[in-house]
């Protein structure tokens, strides 16, 4: 009875570390609807999925491999084409962690140099719309920063306006979904 305890608490122990291994890879696959993640042990598993997500887009993974982290994209939200609701973060130990904005939807995210938070801009889809930009620790999920930007007007390039108006620590996130 000791040596079967003895191996049980062995398999769990392993079994507990190669679920923390640090992230090495996050591919899209069958065009954005499965994401696959490798651990450093080599061991894979494949993204979770909201219930009814469809697709996954822009995933990368932090600076200490700690993190990895994707836009989570869903159908039917007013477009033809999937929006990207949440940005959802999968640390080491399989806890998820789900960002969102206080309006719209999430267009653009990285984590900052440290690897410990995330910036995300959300905004909504089309037309004049305001746009923000959160800054996020994701151990608790606390809100660290904030910038909003008012309606760039449709004779104004958006670029160039979020170049100059986006403070320093939210430049990152300024890139566009890449969309389906």
């Amino acid at each position: 009875m000791k040596h079967l305890a003895l191996a049980v608490a062995l398999a769990l122990s392993h079994q507990a570390f190669a679920s923390s291994s640090p992230f090495v890879k996050a591919e899209l696959l069958s065009n954005g609807a499965t994401l696959s993640l490798q651990r450093h042990d080599g061991s894979q598993l494949i993204a979770p999925k909201f219930d009814d997500q469809e697709f996954f887009d822009n995933p990368a993974i932090a600076s200490d491999s700690s993190y990895v982290g994707w836009l989570a994209l869903f159908p039917d939200r007013g477009a033809s084409y999937p929006q990207p609701l949440y940005l959802v973060i999968l640390d080491r130990f399989n806890h998820v962690h789900r960002f969102e904005g206080k309006f719209g939807m999430v267009f653009g995210w990285c984590f900052t140099e440290d690897g410990s938070s995330v910036v995300y801009k959300y905004s909504f889809p089309h037309g004049t719309t305001p746009i923000a930009f959160d800054m996020r620790r994701i151990e608790d999920e606390k809100l660290l920063r904030r910038f909003e930007l008012d309606p760039i007007a449709p004779e104004e390039n958006e670029d160039a306006v979020l170049q100059s108006k986006t403070p320093r620590w939210a430049r990152c996130a300024t890139k566009r979904v890449r969309g389906h």
